[in-house]
């Protein structure tokens, strides 16, 4: 398939790449300098379509020196594939449980807080603190001891014990197909995209 035409579109720069760089480097040195990027937690979302799992790829992309090539057009009605959305993330210390995301679901700050966050909040911290405690024997104060007025009660509960809480190539096509890839990803390749930080 080819494009004849392509419309205008916002150019970046070099200008805009050398301010970016230089924003995330001062973003580094405030939150992430020393040994914080250990206890940052990256999430993000992906969609998987039903029908783009274990097949070969469909659309070809040519050079675009490339003049010997056989043109063809393939006439189908447009139409959307089933899939689903779901969450995951990972830090340091290991990986986030993939959470489904319901249909026709608005993907914003109070869906995040409210499906996402309070989750991850009530079982994944809490299950990392108390095997946290039972290999270091490191207690963490409970979030709900915190006084209403502490500075710490702002803060997640990692921070009065691990520090303060900062806020893929997958080919099965049911959730827990992706959980069992996911569960299986090697912690040192995702390490390795959070040292990235560090260059």
């Amino acid at each position: 398939m080819e494009k004849r035409h392509k419309s205008r579109v916002h150019k970046l720069l070099p200008r805009h790449i050398a301010e970016r760089c230089t924003n995330s480097r001062k973003h580094y040195e405030k939150h992430l300098a020393g040994e914080k990027w250990k206890f940052l937690v990256t999430l993000d979302e992906a969609y998987v379509y039903l029908g783009d799992c274990n097949k070969p790829q469909a659309i070809y992309y040519r050079e675009g020196d490339e003049r010997k090539f056989q043109k063809w057009y393939a006439e189908c009605r447009e139409s959307f594939s089933k899939g689903f959305m779901f969450i995951t993330g990972y830090c340091y210390n290991g990986k986030l449980t993939i959470c489904r995301v319901a249909k026709k679901a608005k993907i914003n700050s109070q869906y995040y807080q409210e499906e996402v966050l309070t989750p991850i909040y009530r079982t994944e911290i809490l299950a990392f603190l108390e095997r946290m405690e039972q290999e270091t024997g490191i207690h963490a104060i409970p979030f709900s001891n915190f006084p209403v007025k502490s500075p710490d009660a702002t803060f997640v509960p990692l921070d009065s014990s691990k520090g303060h809480w900062e806020t893929g190539v997958l080919e099965q096509e049911t959730v827990s197909g992706k959980r069992g890839e996911w569960e299986l990803l090697d912690m040192a390749v995702l390490c390795k995209s959070l040292l990235k930080w560090k260059l």
